[in-house]
């Protein structure tokens, strides 16, 4: 293969020196900021207790209406994900608001949410309302609440 390089005596020094300028202006693409789950910070069951019984706490069930309907931490006001809109958040400056679900996961989405629409600092339950119950704290329980459908298909396949 052969290049053909062509001499162009009608550009100018200026011209070259403006080429030169705008490669300038468009730098080397800067690295990735830290994701955003990097500012996600966690908050134990037990801190949590702490909170609530100070009643220094918002806390937040993002799980969908029938899961709350069937057992949920107490005080807890429900914003499911399906529908989560941060402006719907109670705005306390004084107290921190705490984001839960069953593991973790939907409260980390959720969070991502409240980074989207501008949030600093967000706070999830580890390991959710699962790690809430395996140490022992009480969770307000409607027995006559529908199951859920995954619940269902557990006890269906057996």
């Amino acid at each position: 293969m052969t290049r053909i390089h062509e001499n162009h005596p009608e550009r100018s020094a200026s011209s070259k020196m403006s080429e030169s300028l705008q490669s300038q202006q468009n730098p080397l693409p800067q690295p990735p900021q830290p994701a955003r789950y990097d500012r996600l910070k966690t908050i134990d069951p037990a801190s949590l207790k702490a909170l609530l019984d100070q009643q220094a706490v918002t806390l937040v069930d993002v799980r969908e209406p029938i899961e709350y309907a069937g057992e949920h931490i107490v005080d807890a006001m429900l914003l499911p994900l399906s529908q989560f809109d941060p402006a719907q958040i109670p705005d306390a400056e004084d107290k921190p608001v705490v984001l839960y679900c069953r593991t973790g996961s939907r409260s980390s989405q959720a969070a991502q949410k409240c980074f989207a629409a501008g949030a600093t600092e967000v706070t999830h339950l580890a390991g959710g309302l699962l790690s809430w119950k395996a140490d022992g704290y009480p969770v307000q329980i409607n027995r006559k609440a529908p199951i859920s459908l995954m619940r269902q298909v557990q006890i269906t396949a057996g």
